[in-house]
C-alpha cells in the first residue's frame, strides 16, 4: 500500500522537489532563484542538492507510512 506524502497528490520525488524550491498555497519556496518573491521564503534558501536529498526523504519516509525515527539528541 503506497502512502501519499499529503491530501493534494504532491507524491513524486518531482512534485516534492518542485514545491519544496517555489512553494505552494500558504508554503513558501525554499530555492535559490524561487520567484515570484512574494511566495518565497524570506529566510535562508536552500541549495538544489539539498531540495533533492530532502523530496527523496520524504518520499521514502511516505512510501514507509510516515515511520518514527529516532534521533539522538544533543
Amino acid at each position: 500500500m503506497e502512502f501519499h506524502v499529503c491530501r493534494n497528490g504532491v507524491d513524486t520525488e518531482e512534485e516534492i522537489y518542485r514545491v519544496t524550491y517555489y512553494g505552494k498555497g500558504r508554503m513558501p519556496g525554499f530555492g535559490e532563484n524561487c520567484t515570484p518573491r512574494g511566495q518565497c521564503t524570506f529566510g535562508p534558501r536552500l541549495q538544489d542538492g539539498e531540495i533533492k536529498l530532502l523530496a527523496e526523504f520524504v518520499k521514502s519516509q511516505a512510501d514507509q507510512g510516515w515511520p518514527t525515527i529516532e534521533v539522538d539528541g544533543d
